[in-house]
């Protein structure tokens, strides 16, 4: 009984199972374009990028005092 309870267990764990992530992932930063904050959200996202394998968008939303990008 405990052997079936075992089986049951781990084929529920693999039913469930899904690569992350499986669509293009934006990350948006809440300060203009070429600034510091930009230049790091490229090369963070460049490296997400690769390890995701998945493209990093960077979307840079300035203005009100970073409450859009927020």
């Amino acid at each position: 009984m405990k052997k079936l309870l075992l089986l049951s267990l781990l084929w529920c764990a693999t039913a469930f199972a899904q690569t992350y992530p499986s669509k293009p992932v934006r990350l948006i930063v809440s300060y203009p374009p070429g600034g510091s904050s930009d230049l790091m959200s490229r090369v963070y996202g460049a490296k997400l990028s690769e390890i995701w394998g998945q493209p990093v968008i960077i979307e840079s939303k300035p203005g009100a005092q970073g409450s859009i990008g927020t």
